[in-house]
């Protein structure tokens, strides 16, 4: 199982500034809503990333356990990395 889940950026021009925001997305933060990747892209999400991920939208659907809707990428952006910074700080390991 990979370490990080990988996200898409658009090549938009508009979108370009998005390619710098791209959080990392550890791989625990999608494992959980494996059943709604498959749901909304008949796809495992090992193979998703294989492919090169989602765009932040789609990963946002998944994550909110939804059907994916178009939006603004930015915004779901803004939404992921707002989710990432809520989540707990991993325990760290003891010798």
């Amino acid at each position: 199982m990979p370490e990080r889940f990988k996200l898409l950026y658009s090549t938009r021009i508009e979108q370009r500034d998005l390619r710098v925001r791209l959080p990392n997305v550890p791989w625990s933060f999608v494992e959980p809503h494996a059943d709604q990747a498959m749901r909304n892209h008949d796809q495992t999400l090992e193979r998703l990333n294989e492919r090169g991920g989602l765009a932040p939208s789609e990963l946002l659907a998944v994550i909110e356990h939804r059907r994916y809707v178009s939006m603004d990428e930015s915004v779901a952006l803004d939404v992921i990395c707002a989710l990432l910074a809520a989540r707990p700080a991993p325990a760290k390991e003891r010798p």
